[in-house]
């Protein structure tokens, strides 16, 4: 399956870490709908367990294993919140290695 993906970059400019698929647009909307489709092949109809879950449960891992806000912030690709975060190209990719080094999700395949 090949996810379209939109040029990286968000809405201020910034470089994006991953590819962006917009929000709500059709790419996402038809993905999501997939996602639950398959959840519910696998028995699993709970309404917390939805695809974005990953987000939460990211979001969650970065604040157990330390990972600073901002740093998450950049990792979940979210836009900064103030014209400062604008500032310069952004982290390197050994200082977001870093962070990512440290994110467990607690599983035997770590």
């Amino acid at each position: 399956m090949t996810i379209p993906a939109k040029p990286a970059g968000n809405h201020d400019g910034q470089r994006a870490v991953t590819p962006r698929l917009g929000t709500r647009s059709k790419s996402t909307t038809a993905y999501s709908k997939w996602f639950g489709r398959f959840l519910t092949k696998l028995s699993i109809t709970s309404p917390q367990k939805v695809f974005h879950s990953f987000r939460h449960t990211f979001k969650d891992a970065c604040r157990n294993c330390g990972v600073s806000r901002e740093m998450a912030e950049v990792l979940r690709d979210h836009a900064g919140r103030t014209v400062g975060d604008s500032y310069g190209t952004g982290y390197s990719l050994a200082a977001l290695a870093l962070e990512v080094r440290k994110i467990s999700f607690g599983t035997r395949f770590e």
